[in-house]
């Protein structure tokens, strides 16, 4: 195989792991073998944060801002200012 430089986002370059798993076709959401890798996120993020089960996780998609404004929200207590 060639080896290419991937320049978008970056420039960064990308091992062939990564290329060989980009050549695989695209996964629905709608696929039991989406729904298993979601799971194992999930279950793996508590693992590493909350390992006395005191939490859960909801796995949010969207832009950076999404995830900035979920953790703010999540963060100040309503009523409050800062």
């Amino acid at each position: 195989m060639k080896k290419v430089i991937l320049l978008n986002p970056g420039p960064l370059c990308t091992s062939t792991r990564i290329r060989n798993a980009l050549m695989k076709g695209d996964l629905c959401h709608r696929e039991s073998e989406f729904s298993t890798i979601l799971g194992n996120t999930r279950k793996k993020i508590l693992q590493a944060f909350a390992p006395n089960g005191d939490y859960t996780t909801a796995i949010i998609t969207g832009s950076g801002t999404a995830s900035l404004e979920a953790d703010i929200c999540s963060s100040v207590s309503e009523g409050k200012k800062y």
